[in-house]
């Protein structure tokens, strides 16, 4: 397994990533709680890179990547940017991590992905917030949460769970990992200090959302600029896409 892959879906607390992945693949992972995935299920994952959420779906027989690069593991090579050349209604769950920022209209591929879901299917949607411009010159945007809440509705798809990463208190210990990450030292020596600088931050995050809840107003300000966010949302039956 390539680090990359690892930190995608084995996120380990002397990871830089570490804030903002553990929390993406909690959410990932509750998707085993609404919906019966079986062999038959059919797993969409757009601009899916090295796949690195297949092996979390083992069961499944029918596992599709979706990307434009020729260096990804696509089984399906299209530009993100166009209409998916994907049946409508044809995917139970559809997974689309760290995409979202790196295409040039967010709200089509949205309407897309929706287009495709099959009715009561489930879509698992992550996006980083506080954090660097990478992927250049392929990166666009930061969404929040009233985009998702507003944009997936009118698509017709109604969110289950959104999550924030962390509290904007530790959004700064986390820019602190990413900067030592890119420190010419010893990995060892990284790994040390980020392990620390983690287990600091959600010592912090812990004490906080559980003194300040959900609903509540500092809870809610807590919430306002995380590294990312990540979330689960239903395509209904009776739902139209209104964009």
């Amino acid at each position: 397994m390539s680090r990359m892959k690892r930190l995608r879906i084995k996120p380990a607390i002397y990871d830089y990533c570490w804030l903002l992945t553990r929390p993406a693949v909690q959410t990932l992972r509750k998707l085993d709680a609404i919906t019966d995935s079986g062999p038959e299920t059919r797993i969409l994952d757009i601009g899916c890179g090295e796949k690195p959420f297949r092996e979390l779906f083992g069961k499944s027989n029918c596992y599709i990547g979706v990307d434009l690069r020729a260096s990804s593991q696509a089984d399906i090579y299209a530009d993100l940017n166009q209409p998916l050349p994907i049946k409508s209604n044809s995917a139970d769950i559809i997974i689309c991590s760290e995409v979202l920022e790196h295409v040039e209209n967010p709200n089509q591929l949205i309407k897309e992905m929706s287009r495709c879901l099959t009715p009561n299917g489930v879509i698992y949607i992550s996006c980083p917030f506080a954090y660097p411009i990478h992927g250049q010159p392929f990166d666009y945007q930061r969404l929040t949460s009233y985009y998702f809440t507003k944009t997936l509705a009118r698509c017709g798809l109604k969110i289950k769970e959104l999550k924030v990463s962390n509290s904007l208190l530790t959004t700064s210990l986390f820019q602190a990992c990413l900067i030592i990450e890119v420190l010419p030292v010893p990995r060892l020596c990284k790994g040390l200090v980020i392990a620390l600088i983690n287990s600091v931050s959600t010592i912090v995050d812990t004490l906080l959302f559980a003194i300040f809840r959900e609903g509540t107003a500092v809870g809610e300000y807590l919430c306002r600029f995380p590294a990312g966010y990540s979330l689960l949302a239903l395509k209904n039956d009776n739902n139209q896409s209104r964009l």
